[in-house]
């Protein structure tokens, strides 16, 4: 339950530390050593978490509104039911971490890991997922409501009950890529949905599907 808004903690080291509930609103964690801290019901909005390792980390409930976490790592942290809306988190990593029941409207995760990951009932409305990681993540009935996914690898990615309206699949030829956009060496950018079922993904327009198709993906009224 501490107060320490505004603090500056960059380049500290708090690993395994309790923080129930406590205020890191615009607090300063850039390159911090966060591993296995417990801070369920914390506030870190606006704050700055710029390559923070929060590996293993407890954030269910947590609030991170408008904060800076590019290049922060996640890996294996437990962020169910947080808000993460409007964060810059290119580059994060947050392989095989729980964010599910989270709300990530309007982020930018260009570039972002969420391989293994579970994003289950999440918003990631108008969120930037360009070249995002989500192979083998469990999207079920998370919404991409008006999301960029363009480049985004999805293969062996459960989408069951996922929402897909209005996603932007395919980058324009013009559009400068992020700094974070990084393609996988181990495909084309046309294979990043090969094998992927949206036969149960909800709202996909006749252009959606076709271009899935294409690609390899699985759906009905795929050819």
């Amino acid at each position: 339950g501490a107060d320490l808004s505004y603090g500056n903690f960059a380049g500290a080291t708090l690993t395994q530390v309790w923080m129930y509930r406590s205020n890191f609103m615009q607090a300063n964690f850039n390159h911090a050593d966060l591993r296995f801290v417990s801070a369920t019901g914390s506030n870190f909005s606006s704050a700055q978490l710029v390559g923070t390792n929060l590996e293993g980390a407890s954030l269910r409930q947590s609030s991170f509104t408008g904060a800076d976490l590019n290049a922060a790592d996640f890996t294996n942290g437990d962020l169910q039911g947080a808000s993460l809306t409007q964060v810059r988190a290119g580059g994060s990593l947050w392989s095989s971490a729980n964010v599910s029941q989270a709300n990530w409207q309007g982020a930018d995760l260009a570039g972002a890991d969420f391989s293994r990951g579970n994003l289950s009932n999440s918003n990631f409305r108008d969120a930037n997922l360009s070249g995002a990681n989500l192979r083998r993540a469990n999207l079920e009935y998370a919404s991409f409501h008006g999301s960029d996914l363009s480049w985004a690898d999805l293969r062996g990615a459960n989408v069951s009950g996922a929402d897909f309206q209005g996603v932007t699949w395919e980058a324009a030829a013009s559009e400068e890529e992020s700094e974070f956009v990084v393609r996988s060496p181990e495909a084309q950018p046309l294979s990043f949905v090969e094998g992927v079922n949206f036969s149960r993904a909800r709202n996909l327009d006749r252009e959606a599907v076709a271009f899935l198709c294409d690609r390899g993906a699985i759906h009905p009224d795929c050819p």
